[in-house]
């Protein structure tokens, strides 16, 4: 196994969030339209600009303008022949003057014919079929090319919206916290019964030349409802650039963790199950898609404390389908239907009186089609816990902690930095 520390993911990460400007390597999409002599391949990161432009011959397709037939081929997150307009200029005024062919080869039920008796016409009923009768045809589009696609935010990859939600649960509810020194040596109960913090994340990927920065930043609050059962509330916050495009996220998720086992100062052993689900709302005007994603699973993690270490193992299944939402006047569901599991194994070593060292390796595996099968997530933090004094009669519960992770997968890196503070009171 790699050592959880990747050092390549670190300087990579550091020259990311150093460096002034980042040079653009590749486009979302991009259309290569073929008329009489002339073939014109133009790139963007806003979809519906781009297919505006070649319905209509404008802009860097005004030389195809006059063609009485003109091919176009998009190629959407590196997925060829993602879509196919065949359109056609009859020459005779009319209703059906101009006509356009849709067809697919990503996702072959895709096959629609449009027409208008001008340019802006012809483009304005393409747009209108998308936003209407049309929305079930472009759900099933999404669909297939997240099975595919290394870079769609709603599915099949580390960056989207399903693994993010994956990764924030198993690290809530399929992790521990390994305890210092100073409270194996002195083993309190904790003082107060509700707690609040925060995670922020700040990352980039690379798939294939398309690369982005993603951000997010959960906030979280704990509710201690008994010694063995508690509540949490965890509300994420993203956003994403994809090349030139914007996401953006927003959810809540809920859990319930139940001790099946309390660790105790004569028994090292620990363990934690908890159901829990929620919802996030992600979506991009640029890439027209998003939709609200629901999930619901289960978490477990077995801890055993050997003194000077703590050894966990994590595991979690959950499951993640999606519910149409509108932006921008277009009606876009990804058509997520996706199960994920994860496991993994961490390790924790107390030094100092209140510091901890922690090191972690996670694999996951989406159980349906995806752009990124699986992949593994190795990462490490150092972490100081605020106990208040050491003769108080109880505990505080404030931590800060700073870590560094990579996700890795077939044709996928994404270099993470991490930091997140929490208070109990």
């Amino acid at each position: 196994m790699k050592t959880p520390f990747n050092w390549l993911a670190v300087g990579s990460l550091v020259f990311a969030l150093l460096a002034p400007t980042r040079a653009k390597a590749a486009d979302l999409f991009n259309i290569t339209a073929t008329g009489g002599p002339d073939t014109v391949s133009v790139g963007s990161s806003d979809l519906l600009n781009l297919v505006d432009k070649v319905v209509k011959n404008s802009a860097e397709f005004s030389v195809l303008a006059g063609e009485p037939v003109v091919n176009a081929r998009l190629t959407y997150q590196g997925q060829v022949n993602a879509l196919r307009f065949n359109l056609t200029d009859s020459g005779v005024p009319g209703p059906a003057r101009f006509q356009a062919q849709l067809t697919s080869q990503v996702s072959t039920s895709l096959n629609e014919q449009f027409h208008g008796s001008t340019r802006d016409e012809l483009f304005n009923n393409l747009e209108d079929w998308f936003k209407r009768e049309g929305s079930a045809a472009y759900t099933q589009l999404l669909k297939d090319l997240s099975a595919k696609s290394k870079v769609s935010p709603t599915d099949g990859n580390p960056g989207a919206a399903t693994a993010r939600s994956s990764f924030q649960n198993y690290t809530e509810y399929s992790s521990t916290m390994t305890e210092t020194r100073e409270e194996k040596e002195q083993p309190k109960d904790l003082a107060g019964r509700a707690g609040f913090g925060l995670v922020g994340d700040i990352g980039i990927f690379d798939s294939k030349g398309i690369k982005g920065t993603a951000y997010s930043l959960p906030l979280f609050a704990k509710f201690k409802l008994s010694e063995r059962v508690g509540l949490n509330f965890n509300i994420p916050l993203s956003y994403t650039e994809i090349e030139d495009a914007k996401v953006y996220g927003v959810g809540l998720a809920i859990g319930v963790p139940v001790k099946i086992i309390l660790k105790k100062k004569d028994n090292p052993w620990f363990w934690q199950v908890t159901p829990f689900g929620g919802g996030n709302a992600v979506g991009s005007k640029e890439i027209v898609t998003g939709g609200l994603i629901i999930n619901g699973g289960i978490g477990s993690v077995v801890s055993y404390d050997f003194g000077n270490f703590e050894l966990s193992m994590g595991n979690q299944f959950g499951q993640y389908e999606s519910i149409a939402l509108e932006f921008d006047g277009v009606k876009v569901d990804p058509g997520v239907a996706q199960k994920i599991v994860k496991n993994g194994l961490k390790i924790g070593v107390p030094f100092a009186k209140r510091w901890v060292f922690e090191a972690y390796a996670v694999h996951t595996k989406f159980l349906e089609a995806a752009g990124v099968s699986q992949y593994i997530t190795t990462g490490g933090e150092i972490g100081y816990r605020f106990l208040g004094k050491p003769d108080a009669a109880k505990k505080k519960n404030g931590y800060m902690k700073l870590g560094l992770y990579t996700d890795i997968g077939n044709g996928y890196f994404s270099p993470h930095i991490q930091f997140g503070s929490g208070w109990k009171f």
